[in-house]
């Protein structure tokens, strides 16, 4: 038998009580793979076992066949090479032993109101037994499952409820009250910790054979590697508590963990050692709780189980009232209240409150210490700030000092409590040696040695260079070893997908060819160009002393950035951000935002008008509305070449809601409303990724996403615990966050951060905004959970529709252009695997995003709004007609935007062949026509936009972009395509420049715009062709069909029969076919020519006249009455012509200067991987293959 085969070691265990197994199924592996938790199912076979197991389960009693759920808890360690030398292997398997026998031996004296799961057999002391043998090396224990009677497990701490905190501190007091009575007389049985206990068995003296003797597992007898790190440390903790007083030899943090040693003293009990919501389960009004996982069970004060459940598993705002942390916190009224409940119910008047609360400073001080030399978490800033007041109070201290005696003569407090000195003493733990704090001391000697060497070489450093005042920081980067510009050898990640290197791949490849086009002047590969913002001021704001009113602090904010609310216009902007940018990321509620929006006019942000919203959540609010503004005014922005009127991006709302909001990392501990202050990081995301400001966009991201898994966010468990309202809101944040994930992934080429085998929480439900608003501020409804979704649009569907779309690409990228796979050509059979994953995704989503082949124009349905058009248009895909054919061409063809955008993502590899024998001449061909094709698509498609929305068309040119990259790739490549494709991608281009022009775009968009256009005049204007040798066009070659083709009106809807979709089928294939027959047979023909085009005059729309100060220094601009005004925008051919002589070569952006800054591209599909394969293989043969584009 395999020793750790959990079914077998149930039944042999259930056999010992007349019971059998009918189910058992893991439930979690344990820790470093030591065993694992079952769930399992038995059934009693007499009725003397039912009774008795009825009793233990604490149920009505049971006969014979009488099923009840128990727990099996299989520890089967891995081997281990020297393991008696192992610390951490030595503590989990004595913790195991401890945990059996507090099972075994103590769990039956303890009384029936303390929820703790009763054992019914181990495997210790099984001597005797019937196939014992078989259980050798293993320890088991079987227990009743507590989840019948307490459903409701903790999970994370902020899920604990006020009532759920209280419930679990009655079960301490009460759990520490009663196991007082249950010490052993003799501490020396008690198990030591770990070294010391193995050093004890070895030398045949006693064993320790019950519970710990000090209980937990933070403790500094044990955690003497730890401490001894925190020594040679340079944190604050350091000199805090390793550093020993003056006239003592002992630091602060042993003399605490001397205090805290068991020694008899009428105040010590059990306790559970690793107190936290993890270990607990309640019932369902939360009042009754059941704690379970006793391995560091022992002795000592209660004090220590609260210090830990009070920082890891006690929400922010239960132990304190204040809105912002200090550096230091005396105890708030609210940790009081609880710490007195908890002595309340411990029922001991000797117990007085001085000494409690002494103990439970230093229980506090002594888990800081830990926490110091391990690691934060919890309640960090909170436990931080109450150990520095602990810390500075000099009554703590005396008491400390007089409790610990640091002489060999007894201390006062010694002799009147007739016991033996401290000093003098034994410590029952192993009190650490002379030699062990002379250790101590030396290291901290040699530690101050080291900083005085430190200090003298850097000094020394510095007096034999001299550095300007400015680049003290960069000498100081460089001396750590950071580099002070990023090799630009080296690409970021395998799967980049910018622009950049794009453009930069293609440029090479036409000089090759001779192309020749207009360049910029003195142009960098990583030049970078600053955007025309509203200039922000030279400094933030000074901070706004406490009595000064909320409201002045907002026109404090807004005059510094010289914003003048206008209500006209910020209403246009309102409207404006909820029409073109909320409809794409709906992770707000849209009566919310117009309430805060009102509010902010009415001035009732000093006086909340949403009953119960906390006074100190009116910063966020501003700054929420601040940045919806933002948002909406870069949206409405153009770029022209107007050097009088100058045009916001937002910039300036954006710094003023910044400044509002205040510090990134601090805002969480000073606001309830951990949504919010979400909903205001994804606000700066929008705004950052609009303006192309990836890098600041990223980081921010990742702080969200480390909050949002910090609360819990991406859990089932802890949403469904929200009232109906907070748990929607907090499905759309979460989801939208996990779109921007996925789309900035893409953007960038870096890795997403969200994994979903993490991810278990449901998707949004399809509510109105104005049905959600029902259920605002209300706590418990009494409505069943499938109520009705409301009758009015909403954008939850499209949401939905996206969510489907990013799991997809997380596939595809894991698939084809992860750091190990990118490397590689991607199979056929990879390659259908991935488009059936899309087509089955697109199989799930709403009616309103399919497209009809056969009725073109049906997504424009009357009556609907255009946020609704724009949501079809970007997410609309073709009813499919063969779900079950991954290889449906026509599918592919017409599958718009997005889908389009992802089935070329999923193609895009395979163009570079390799060499791969896997992939025939032929299929290659086919290849390149059908991503040809899917990027004529996205083309095609580009001219349904309404031309009375000419601004807000940001969200599709990216995918523009990307297809015209893509279609004048492969014209490169292949010749042939020219004839057939080159019209229709030259106009896309112009069209490309056309609405760069009509909408807001960063200067790095706008020079790759410029920079594609005028690559695809050079290739594909006959105008500019110098020559042409006859012959070389085909006019044979056949139209390849557009969307309007009858080929896709002719193809056959999802009812008709099989044998008619293999019929269409088949001819769609001939037909591409065809195409590959004419482009394998057709004469290379070179594109390069000698022909010159002038650069006197070049087309720009991103870089305006002016010198570089004009932006640091602030430029006049149009924010008097509150911001932007449009203009009409002449379409002249010569509207962005400006001399190239006068244009200006600016080196910093306003968002940060980044040198590598990547241009933007959604989903260029494969970047760097895709066009290299793709020139690096069947180039002419002038064309020399090793070339490093």
């Amino acid at each position: 038998m395999a020793h750790h085969d959990p079914e077998r070691v149930a039944r042999i265990m259930l056999a010992w009580h007349s019971l059998e197994l009918v189910t058992c199924a893991s439930l979690q592996t344990l820790w470093a793979g030591y065993g694992q938790i079952c769930a399992i199912t038995s059934r009693a076979t007499t009725t003397a076992a039912a009774e008795n197991l009825s009793k233990l389960c604490g149920v009505e009693h049971g006969n014979a066949g009488s099923t009840f759920p128990l727990i099996l808890k299989l520890i089967s360690p891995p081997r281990k090479s020297n393991s008696n030398a192992d610390e951490g292997h030595l503590r989990k398997m004595l913790s195991y032993e401890v945990e059996q026998y507090f099972y075994s031996n103590v769990v039956p004296l303890l009384d029936e109101d303390i929820g703790i799961a009763q054992c019914l057999t181990s495997t210790r002391g099984v001597d005797g037994r019937k196939d014992e043998d078989q259980l050798k090396g293993l320890m088991a224990t079987i227990m009743v499952d507590l989840r019948p009677k307490y459903p409701v497990a903790g999970e994370k701490r902020s899920v604990l409820s006020h009532t759920q905190v209280c419930g679990a501190l009655d079960w301490l007091a009460r759990f520490h009250s009663r196991s007082r009575s249950l010490l052993p007389k003799s501490l020396e049985s008690c198990v030591l910790p770990p070294l010391e206990e193995s050093k004890r068995r070895k030398s045949a003296d006693t064993v320790g054979a019950g519970l710990w003797l000090n209980g937990g597992y933070t403790y500094l007898a044990t955690r003497r590697k730890e401490y001894a790190s925190l020594v040679e440390d340079d944190s604050e903790w350091t000199d805090a508590m390793c550093r020993a007083p003056e006239g003592s030899s002992l630091s602060v943090a042993e003399m605490a963990a001397l205090v805290l040693t068991p020694r008899g003293r009428s105040v010590e009990s059990y306790i559970h050692g690793d107190v936290k919501s993890e270990n607990l389960f309640t019932n369902e009004t939360g009042d009754q709780v059941a704690f379970f996982d006793f391995q560091y069970v022992g002795v000592g004060l209660g004090v220590c189980d609260l210090a830990k459940l009070f920082t890891c598993s006690v929400p922010l705002n239960l132990l304190t009232d204040e809105s912002g942390l200090p550096e230091e916190l005396a105890m708030c009224e609210g940790e009081r209240r609880l710490l007195e409940r908890y002595r309340k119910s411990l029922q001991d008047q000797e117990y007085d409150w001085v000494t409690f609360t002494r103990h439970w400073e230093t229980a506090l001080v002594d888990w800081c210490r830990f926490q110091a030399s391990w690691g934060f978490w919890g309640n960090t800033e909170w436990l931080e700030a109450r150990v520095r007041s602990i810390l500075a109070n000099q009554s703590w201290r005396e008491w400390l000092y007089q409790q610990v005696c640091d002489g060999n003569v007894p201390c006062k407090a010694c002799i009147s409590n007739k016991r033996d000195c401290q000093q003098n003493g034994t410590d029952m733990r192993g009190r650490w040696r002379e030699a062990d704090r002379e250790k101590t001391n030396k290291r901290v000697q040699n530690s101050k040695i080291g900083e005085a060497r430190d200090e003298q070489d850097l000094n020394s450093s510095h007096s034999s260079r001299s550095y300007p005042k400015g680049h003290e920081k960069d000498f100081h980067a460089t001396r750590s070893g950071q580099k002070s510009v990023a090799d630009e050898s080296i690409t970021p990640f395998s799967g980049e997908t910018s622009l950049t290197h794009n453009i930069t791949v293609v440029e090479g490849r036409l000089e090759q060819m001779g192309v020749r086009y207009p360049r910029l002047r003195s142009e960098s590969p990583h030049q970078s160009f600053s955007s025309r913002f509203t200039p922000s001021p030279p400094a933030s704001p000074k901070e706004v002393p406490r009595q000064q009113s909320k409201r002045h602090l907002l026109f404090q904010v807004l005059d510094s950035h010289k914003i003048v609310p206008d209500r006209a216009q910020w209403d246009r902007v309102m409207n404006t951000f909820c029409d073109e940018v909320l409809i794409l990321v709906p992770f707000l509620h849209l009566p919310s935002v117009w309430e805060a929006y009102e509010s902010m006019w009415d001035d009732k942000l000093v006086t909340p008008s949403v009953p119960g919203s906390p006074r100190a959540e009116w910063r966020f609010t501003s700054s929420y509305v601040l940045l919806c503004l933002a948002n909406g005014t870069c949206v409405e922005s153009s770029r022209v070449n107007d050097q009088e009127v100058q045009y916001s991006a937002g910039w300036s709302l954006y710094r003023a809601a910044r400044d509002i909001f205040g510090d990134l990392l601090d805002v969480f501990g000073q606001c309830t409303n951990q949504i919010l202050l979400l909903q205001n990081i994804i606000l700066m995301v929008i705004y950052l990724f609009r303006l192309d400001a990836h890098g600041p966009a990223e980081k921010l991201l990742a702080l969200a996403i480390s909050h949002s898994h910090h609360i819990g966010l991406q859990r089932r468990q802890v949403v469904e615990s929200m009232n109906k309202f907070d748990g929607e809101m907090a499905r759309r944040l979460w989801w939208c966050t996990y779109l921007m994930d996925r789309r900035l992934a893409i953007e960038t080429g870096r890795p997403f951060l969200i994994q979903d085998l993490n991810v278990d929480i449901g998707l949004p439900q399809g509510m109105s905004d104005e049905l959600l608003s029902k259920y605002r501020g209300v706590a418990h409804s009494s409505e069943p959970d499938d109520f009705d979704t409301g009758s009015s649009p909403t954008t939850v569907p499209y949401l939905i529709a996206m969510v489907s779309y990013s799991r997809v690409i997380g596939k595809v990228w894991e698939a084809l252009y992860g750091a190990s796979t990118s490397d590689s050509t991607p199979s056929p059979l990879l390659k259908e695997y991935l488009e059936l994953l899309a087509t089955q995704s697109q199989g799930d989503l709403q009616p309103e995003f399919t497209y009809d082949p056969q009725s073109p124009g049906s997504y424009k349905a009357n009556g609907l709004a255009w946020w609704q058009i724009k949501q079809q248009l970007m997410m609309r895909i073709v009813r499919t007609i063969a779900s079950s054919c991954v290889k449906t061409f026509e599918y592919l063809l017409t599958a718009m935007q997005r889908w389009s955008s992802l089935y070329l993502l999923i193609r895009k590899p395979m163009l570079h062949n390799k060499g791969n024998p896997s992939l025939s001449a032929p299929e290659t061909m086919e290849n390149e026509v059908v991503c040809m094709r899917l990027a004529q698509s996205t083309i095609k498609d580009f001219t349904n936009i309404p031309e009375d929305h000419p601004k807000y068309t940001f969200p599709f040119l990216h995918y523009l972009t990307s297809a015209i990259i893509t279609a004048l790739g492969l014209i490169i490549k292949q010749t042939s395509f020219k004839n057939t494709y080159g019209d229709l991608t030259l106009e896309a281009a112009r069209s490309l420049k056309k609405h760069c022009r009509r909408t807001w775009v960063s200067g790095k968009m706008a020079r790759a715009v410029w920079k594609l256009n005028q690559m695809a005049e050079a290739i594909l204007n006959p105008s500019t062709r110098s020559h042409e040798t006859p012959g070389n066009r085909n006019q044979n070659l056949p139209t390849a069909p557009t969307v309007d083709s009858p080929y896709l009106n002719n193809v056959p809807r999802s009812k008709t029969s099989q044998q008619d979709v293999r019929s269409a089928q088949n001819q769609i294939f001939s037909d591409a076919t065809h195409v590959c027959h004419q482009m394998q047979t057709s004469q290379s023909v070179p594109l390069g020519h000698d022909h010159f085009i002038s650069t006197d005059h070049l087309s720009t729309s991103f870089l305006h006249q002016g010198p570089r100060s004009s932006v640091a220094a602030g430029i006049s601009h149009n924010m008097e009455t509150g911001g932007v005004s449009s203009i009409p925008v002449d379409d002249s051919p010569n509207v962005w012509s400006i001399p190239s002589a006068q244009l200006p070569i600016l080196g910093a952006d306003v968002v940060g200067s980044d040198a590598n800054a990547w241009f933007p591209g959604e989903i260029i599909d494969g970047g760097m991987e895709w066009l290299q394969g793709l020139y690096a293989s069947d180039l002419d043969s002038h064309v020399p293959l090793d070339m490093h584009w």
